[in-house]
């Protein structure tokens, strides 16, 4: 399956109050999209295509970001 599918699937199950930020550009290895909840919450998911891999700089991303509390999904 494509990526950018993916993500238009993912945008369409979240729900409606909770803002989903694609985060292009901002550092390598940044996970795809930062989920800001309605009460107050952060997540963030990084979409991969059927065939896909994280690298090792997004390994590093999450497990950094994992380490200050934050929620990481990733999926396919």
């Amino acid at each position: 399956m494509r990526e950018a599918l993916i993500e238009a699937l993912f945008k369409k199950a979240l729900p409606k109050k909770w803002l989903c930020l694609k985060m292009a550009d901002i550092t390598v290895g940044f996970p795809d999209r930062m989920v800001l909840t309605d009460d107050n919450r952060t997540f963030f998911v990084e979409l991969k295509a059927t065939k896909g891999r994280l690298s090792e700089i997004q390994k590093f991303r999450i497990d950094e970001l994992r380490k200050r509390g934050y929620g990481i999904v990733t999926g396919k």
